[in-house]
Order: structure tokens, then sequence, then C-alpha cells
């Protein structure tokens, strides 16, 4: 005899949140007087996360809203971490790097960064806007 039974809707809920993107908040709260140091930082800290996970696909953004972002059909269920890369108050900054590394690991294999140029507009929830690498 079969079990037809539903599953209640509490454990779809579980099941849903579990297989969200987890948010690593590591990310680097500098002043941007020494961009060429935060760029450094940003590189060890892009190569430490990829190390350990060869082989997996990876994806640098920005948004103001990460935990609005991780919920997005283009990342959900696709990748398990979001790691906050770096953290200012001002977009103009958080762009001007996404436009850096994108460039910088463009050409890397599974990165599935479509566009060279960082595309796309932040809404910031607190007034922090995020770099960020999916993997």
């Amino acid at each position: 005899m079969t079990n037809n039974k539903r599953p209640n809707r509490a454990d779809a809920w579980d099941t849903f949140w579990r297989s969200a993107p987890k948010i690593i908040k590591e990310h680097l709260t500098l002043t941007h007087h020494d961009k060429g140091i935060h760029k450094m930082q940003i590189t060890l800290r892009i190569e430490t996360i990829r190390k350990g996970r060869k082989g997996q696909s990876f994806k640098i953004g920005k948004t103001g809203n990460p935990d609005e972002r991780v919920m997005y059909k283009d990342y959900f269920g696709k990748y398990k971490e979001m790691h906050l890369l770096y953290q200012s108050l001002y977009p103009e900054v958080i762009s001007e790097l996404e436009r850096h590394f994108i460039s910088k690991y463009y050409r890397k294999t599974k990165n599935e960064n479509i566009d060279k140029a960082g595309t796309g507009k932040m809404n910031s929830r607190d007034g922090y806007y995020f770099l960020y690498l999916m993997i």
C-alpha cells in the first residue's frame, strides 16, 4: 500500500528554505582610500574560497540586499553559498569593484558571469551595498 499523504505545509517550507544559498557574512568594511590594497585582499579571499571548491561554478555580483538576492530564481537552487566580499555605503564603489573582478575572472573556467560590464541596479535595504561571490 502506498502512502499518498501530502506533506504538511511546515515540511514543505522547511525543505524550501534549506535549499536557499547560505549567506557568508565575512566581508571587508574598509575606507576606500586604499583601493589597491582592497583589490588585493578581495582577490585573496576569492582565491581562497574557490580553492576549497574546485570545479564548482561561480559568479561575481553586487547587491544592496543579500537576503533578497539569494532568493532570485537565477541563484536559488543553483549555488550553495553567497560570500559577501566587500561592503560600502557607496554604490559606485561596489559597481567599480564588480566591473574589475568580473573582468579579472571573466575567462576563468566555471565563471558564469555573462557580461564583463556588470549590469543591474542595486536597491539597498539598510544603506549598505555588497560585492559578492556566488559558489
